[in-house]
């Protein structure tokens, strides 16, 4: 079976091969947390619908999306 595009309302547990189209709505610098040991990247997925998923990415994996990802960027 193919995936399908879904809303991010209609993903639940049991959902398996999906995709999502979403915008990237906001995209906040990277924040260095406490002692300069961690830091941590915001982003806010938005779909057509308006529903949101917040993603934070940590340490190591910050650069692995790099210039890729940036606001109001559709995906």
């Amino acid at each position: 079976m193919g995936q399908s595009t879904l809303l991010i309302s209609q993903i639940n547990p049991q959902t398996r091969s999906w995709t999502v189209r979403v915008t990237i709505t906001e995209d906040i610098p990277t924040i260095t947390c406490g002692t300069g040991s961690s830091k941590l990247k915001r982003y806010i997925f938005t779909d057509d619908e308006g529903n949101e998923v917040i993603a934070l990415i940590f340490n190591n994996h910050i650069p692995l999306f790099g210039t890729n990802v940036g606001a109001i960027q559709s995906l």
